[in-house]
């Protein structure tokens, strides 16, 4: 819960990451250096993590954090109101999730993007992702179901 305090230690681990040319780790710990930062409120800053923790994910090709990182990228975006780049990176971290048989996270970035067409006032693209969301979570039994179920609630669906 103290995320100034992460940073502190996650900026020392980077430091010894980059010193030793562990670039998995470097990656790693880019993306939870934007995540404190995202906590901070700090979201241009997480944005430049997680840019950086794409970039390592591409290069060392680890498809799963690639999708996390794209995802992220995404929910900052989001943040900023900026709903539009949001989907791609969403759209993005979908491709990926489909691509590696990752079903929590397939459920997690459909109802992203649900959210995100929602706030572009596209209520029945919304409704189709939040729908695909909920099918997926139901199947695996995630406690995010409750969540997606809560924003279709809010577009007038049960």
């Amino acid at each position: 819960g103290d995320a100034e305090r992460a940073i502190e230690y996650f900026e020392g681990a980077l430091a010894i990451q980059r010193e030793i040319g562990d670039r998995r780790g470097q990656g790693i710990t880019s993306g939870s250096l934007g995540n404190a930062y995202a906590a901070l409120g700090q979201v241009g800053q997480a944005i430049e993590y997680y840019e950086g923790a794409l970039a390592i994910a591409r290069e060392i090709g680890d498809r799963r954090s690639e999708g996390y990182h794209f995802g992220n990228l995404g929910t900052a975006y989001s943040a900023l109101g900026q709903a539009e780049r949001a989907i791609e990176y969403y759209e993005g971290a979908l491709a990926i999730s489909r691509e590696i048989g990752d079903r929590r996270n397939e459920g997690r970035w459909l109802g992203h993007l649900g959210v995100a067409y929602r706030d572009l006032g596209q209520v029945e693209r919304a409704r189709d992702y939040l729908k695909q969301a909920l099918t997926i979570l139901e199947e695996i039994k995630s406690p995010n179901s409750e969540l997606v179920r809560g924003w279709l609630a809010e577009l007038g669906d049960e």
